[in-house]
């Protein structure tokens, strides 16, 4: 069981919460903002919102309170240790950095979360080895978001109009009929030159990025409820079971169903 590594993946939290200004001497905290939004309070106020992900220096003082109407669930990880190199680029001295993450992003950390809960509370062979491993890969992922959100490879007009569509994307990828082109049409590019931006400010292609998409939307379903292959299959965005599965080992290396029972053991310690 390793030590110095804790997770706490988090029942939401309601309106009026706070948390009153406070330190941790030894542990660096990274935190996911699952849903709802929140204020850190201390010790500059900052406005954190859904997909955010904040890094916290160990020692460095930091309150919370919640600004109604909605409440906040976090996913939070403690941990002592880290490669120097990756410490370097990802704590800014006394300073609480904050990340923005896409959806796939998001749900990829928890993904890792789950995986890194799952190992930090096993008694199995090498779990602290994994659990180490589990942790660096998340770092990594926080320091490739902060990258592309801070690498601007097109002019700002241009931009926005992919990110626009990246947004549109979002919020219809589990509409079966939602397509490549349509996205294409909302940017208001040429099919060319929209797939070539696109690569460039997501680092993969526009159909792979929706395809992930509607995996990330199945892993939800599959982690927050009760629900059929065939439900999720038809409430992702795929047209059929058969298809669903189909891409889903392919991305994933298992079955939908190996997928849910692994992480399914993972919930249940939440509650």
């Amino acid at each position: 069981m390793s030590q110095d590594i804790e997770v706490s993946i988090q029942s939401p939290l309601p309106k009026d919460w706070s948390m009153e200004p406070h330190c941790h001497p030894a542990y660096y905290e990274v935190a996911l903002v699952r849903n709802g939004s929140c204020l850190i309070t201390h010790p500059l106020e900052k406005r954190l919102k859904k997909n955010n992900v904040f890094c916290v220096p160990h020692g460095v003082s930091h309150g919370f309170a919640c600004n109604p109407p909605t409440g906040v669930q976090f996913v939070v990880l403690h941990f002592q240790r880290l490669r120097s190199d990756l410490v370097g680029d990802l704590i800014n001295d006394d300073t609480i950095d904050i990340f923005r993450f896409t959806e796939v992003e998001a749900t990829r950390f928890l993904e890792i979360s789950f995986g890194l809960q799952r190992e930090v509370n096993s008694t199995l062979p090498y779990s602290s080895h994994l659990s180490d491993l589990l942790l660096h890969e998340l770092i990594v992922l926080i320091l490739r978001a902060n990258k592309r959100n801070n690498h601007h490879v097109l002019p700002k007009e241009q931009e926005e109009l992919v990110e626009d569509a990246i947004k549109w994307m979002h919020e219809h990828c589990c509409d079966e009929s939602l397509t490549i082109e349509d996205a294409v049409k909302r940017a208001g590019l040429s099919s060319s030159y929209f797939r070539k931006v696109f690569k460039q400010v997501v680092g993969s292609s526009p159909k792979r990025y929706l395809t992930q998409l509607r995996l990330q939307a199945s892993k939800r379903l599959m982690m927050e409820s009760a629900v059929t292959i065939t439900e999720v299959a038809l409430r992702s965005g795929f047209n059929s079971p058969q298809q669903f599965s189909k891409t889903f080992r392919q991305y994933t290396g298992l079955t939908p169903s190996e997928w849910q029972r692994n992480n399914i053991v993972v919930l249940d310690t939440e509650r």
